[in-house]
C-alpha cells in the first residue's frame, strides 16, 4: 500500500450532523419515546 501526503494540511474539518448523520429520522423513528417536543429536538 502506498501513502499518499498532502502538503501543506495540517487539519481537516466536516460537518457530520445532517451530512452522515440523519438525526430527524432518527427522532421521528423515537417520537413516542422522545415526546411531543420531538421534532423541536430534531431541529435543534
Amino acid at each position: 500500500m502506498t501513502s499518499l501526503r498532502l502538503n501543506g494540511i495540517s487539519a481537516c474539518v466536516f460537518d457530520a450532523y445532517g451530512t452522515l448523520f440523519d438525526l430527524a429520522n432518527t427522532a421521528a423513528q423515537e417520537k413516542n419515546a422522545l415526546g411531543d417536543q420531538w421534532q423541536a429536538l430534531s431541529e435543534l
